[in-house]
C-alpha cells in the first residue's frame, strides 16, 4: 500500500510521493483484555473484548475480539494514523448497508466503529476470515504443490472478483487498493473474500490518503495525473487477475531485468507512461526473455485464447486509455464461459474448453487431442456464450445473461436429460415456467411447455427467454 505525503489525493500534473509502510514493522499494543465499546453501528454501546493480535500494518493493527460467543476482527489504527477523513469515510460505511448482494458480501465491511480508551484509539469491527481456509496470492504461491488451485476453481475466484469489484463500481464506489494482499482465496472452492475494505469510497468525491500499491496503480496515477477511481480499478483487478493465471507480473520484462535499483524513479518508469506489457503483439521491447522468466511464457502459451485477448486489449490500448480499459462484465463473460467449459482429458488433467480458440482442444499433460462435445450457441446480445452438452448440463439463468452476473442460488432453466423412448438420444428439459419454441432443421415450429424436451438436433434451435439457442458440434 502507498501513501501521500501530501494531504488528500495526488495533485494533477503532480507524480507522487510516496512511503511503502506495507510490513514494516512497527510497536503494537500487547495488553489483554482490553475493551473496545461501538460508538456507530448496528448497537451503540456494544462491547468487544480484544484478545490477541493478529497482524500489524502501516495502518494499524488487527486483532482478536470476543463479542459475547462469537469471534470477530478489530482493527485499531495507529495514533498517527486515522484522522477525520478516515474516521468519517468508516462511518459512512457502517452506517450504509453495504452487503445487500451476494457479490458486495464478499467484501469484508466494517460492522461497528469503536472506541478504545485505554489506548486512545479508535478503529472498526468486522467479520472474522478464516485464514486456514482463505489465502492471499502470496501464500498462494508459496505452497504450490501442496495447495493447488485447478483450473476451473481459477475461473470461478475471477468470477467472483470481477462479480465483486463491478456491483461495488455499479453503487457509485472505488477500492482504491485492489492488491495481492487484499484478496483471498479458498483454493478448493475458488471462493474469495476482499479484505481491507476501510478505503473504499465514493468514486472522484471520497478523499482518502491511500492512493494504492505500485505494482497495481495505473499509469495515471503513478504520474500524478488522476486519483484512483473506477477505472484505475479496472487496471488494478487485470493486473491481479493476470497474476493469478501466470504468478508474474505483466510489466515484469526485459525492461525490469535492466533496472539496477528498484526505487521510486525506477517504479514510475515501469509502471508510468513507459509502461510496456511483457507481450504486446506490436511493441517486444519488454519481452522477459530472461531464463527466470519462462514459467510466465509457459503459462501464457497454454493460457486460454479469450483471456490472451483480454489481457492484451488490456495492457495494450487499456493501458494509457482508461476509457479502453477491460470492464468487470467481459470479464464476467470470459471467466463464466471457462467455467462451464471446463472437461476432464482421459489422463486425468483438468482442461477449459474455450470457444475462441482455434483448432482440436489439446491437453496441456499429455498433449493429446480431447473431444469437445456439443454445444448450444446462445445469442446472449453481445459476445455468444457456448454452453457444451453432456448428460445432466444444467442450462442457468446467467448462461442467457451472461453480464447481469450469477444469480445465488443460480435460476435454473433447462437440464440434459435422456429420451425415454428413443435410447442414446438426448434433449433440453425446459424447467422454467414459460414455454420455448423448437425450430427444427426443416422450419418448422412448435411449442416446448414446461416439464417438456427440445430435441438435441444439431443446427436446430429453440428460443428461451428471447434468446435464441442453437445446437451444434
Amino acid at each position: 500500500m502507498v501513501r501521500l505525503s501530501t494531504q488528500g489525493r495526488p495533485q494533477k500534473g503532480v507524480p507522487f510521493e510516496a512511503t511503502e509502510v506495507a510490513g514494516k514493522t512497527r510497536p503494537h499494543m500487547s495488553h489483554p483484555n482490553v475493551l473496545a465499546i461501538a460508538t456507530s453501528g448496528s448497537t451503540p454501546g456494544r462491547e468487544y473484548t480484544i484478545l490477541r493480535r493478529l497482524a500489524g500494518g502501516g495502518q494499524g493493527e488487527v486483532y482478536l475480539a470476543r463479542d459475547g460467543d462469537r469471534e470477530v476482527a478489530l482493527k485499531v489504527y495507529h495514533a498517527h494514523m486515522g484522522g477525520a477523513e478516515q474516521e468519517a469515510m468508516v462511518r459512512a460505511q457502517v452506517r450504509e448497508d453495504m452487503s445487500r448482494t451476494p457479490d458486495q458480501r464478499r467484501f469484508v465491511w466494517p460492522r461497528d466503529l469503536v472506541r478504545v480508551a485505554a489506548w486512545n484509539r479508535w478503529g472498526y469491527v468486522m467479520p472474522l476470515v478464516d485464514r486456514g481456509r482463505f489465502l492471499d496470492l502470496g501464500e498462494l504461491q508459496a505452497r504450490r504443490g501442496k495447495v493447488v488451485m485447478s483450473p476451473r476453481r481459477n475461473a470461478e475466484a475471477g468470477y467472483q472478483l470481477s462479480s465483486s469489484m463491478r456491483a461495488l463500481h455499479l453503487a457509485g464506489h472505488c477500492y482504491r487498493d485492489i492488491s495481492r494482499n487484499n484478496i483471498l482465496f479458498d483454493p478448493a472452492t475458488g471462493e474469495i473474500r476482499i479484505i481491507d475494505n476501510d478505503n473504499v469510497g465514493v468514486a472522484g468525491d471520497t478523499q482518502s490518503g491511500v492512493v494504492g500499491t505500485p505494482e497495481y496503480m495505473a499509469p495515471e496515477i503513478i504520474t500524478g495525473r488522476a486519483a484512483p477511481s473506477s477505472e484505475t480499478d479496472l487496471h488494478a483487478l487485470a493486473v491481479l487477475l493476470f497474476e493469478m493465471w501466470t504468478w508474474h507480473h505483466p510489466l515484469h520484462g526485459d525492461l525490469e531485468c535492466r533496472v539496477h535499483c528498484w526505487d521510486l524513479p525506477a517504479k514510475q518508469r515501469i509502471y508510468g507512461d513507459q509502461a510496456v506489457f511483457i507481450f504486446d503483439p506490436r511493441n517486444d521491447a519488454n519481452r522477459p526473455n530472461d531464463p527466470d522468466y519462462r514459467g510466465v511464457r509457459a503459462a501464457w502459451e497454454i493460457m486460454p485464447e479469450t483471456l490472451r485477448r483480454l489481457f492484451t486489449a488490456a495492457f495494450t490500448e487499456g493501458l494509457h486509455t482508461p476509457a479502453r480499459r477491460v470492464t468487470e462484465g467481459q470479464w464476467q463473460h470470459a471467466f463464466l464461459q471457462l467455467f462451464d467449459g471446463a472437461l476432464r482429458c482421459p489422463c486425468g488433467a483438468e482442461l477449459l474448453w474455450d470457444p475462441a480458440a482455434a483448432g482440436p482442444l489439446r491437453c496441456w499433460n499429455c498433449k493429446k487431442a480431447v473431444a469437445v462435445p456439443p454445444r448450444l450457441r446462445i445469442d446472449t446480445g453481445a459476445a455468444p456464450f457456448h454452453l457444451p452438452l453432456v448428460p445432466d448440463t444444467q442450462l442457468l439463468g446467467h448462461h442467457l445473461r451472461p453480464s447481469h452476473g450469477r444469480g445465488e442460488p443460480p435460476e435454473l432453466v433447462g437440464q440434459v436429460v435422456p429420451n425415454p423412448g428413443v435410447p442414446g438420444m438426448w434433449g433440453l428439459r425446459n424447467l422454467s415456467g414459460t414455454p420455448w419454441t423448437f425450430v427444427g432443421m426443416d422450419g418448422a415450429t412448435r411449442l416446448v411447455p414446461p416439464q417438456r424436451s427440445a430435441p438435441l438436433t444439431l443446427g436446430a434451435r429453440v428460443m428461451i427467454q428471447n434468446r435464441t439457442c442453437t445446437f451444434e458440434s
